[in-house]
């Protein structure tokens, strides 16, 4: 039997939202001008279909090579095969609810065995939830 869950209620994160976390690079996982980037853009809307303002959109990703930025990578030392590549952008919401994250695509990551994995993007936004692509 499968259970239907309810829509999670809203929480409100505080007045200090666009206070307290500014990203230097804002929405930049590339610099601009990297070769094959582009923008991932959409709208965060409320459970009423209403676009939220004050939200706020991270990325964190592999790079083409399937490798991250980050010191834990089981593979070791990252070294990026882009020069400028963060892996991690972050957006708030516009007037409209606009975000725009300006990326590459993901390598495959290794799997069991090292057999390439999926590619995979994730996202996640505040107040309005989580969302994985790719």
């Amino acid at each position: 039997m499968t259970e239907r869950l309810g829509v999670t209620p809203a929480q409100t994160v505080g007045p200090f939202l666009h206070i307290g976390l500014p990203w230097p690079d804002g929405p930049y996982v590339v610099p601009a001008g990297t070769p094959g980037a582009f923008w991932v853009r959409g709208t965060v809307r409320d459970g009423a279909g209403e676009p939220v303002r004050d939200a706020l959109v991270e990325s964190w990703q592999a790079d083409p090579d399937g490798r991250f930025d980050h010191p834990d990578d089981p593979r070791g030392a990252h070294r990026p095969g882009i020069p400028g590549f963060r892996g991690f952008g972050r957006s708030p919401t516009d007037a409209h609810g606009g975000y725009a994250i300006h990326t590459v695509r993901p390598g495959p990551l290794p799997g069991p065995e090292g057999r390439p994995r999926r590619r995979t993007w994730t996202c996640r936004s505040s107040p309005a939830g989580c969302c994985t692509g790719w």
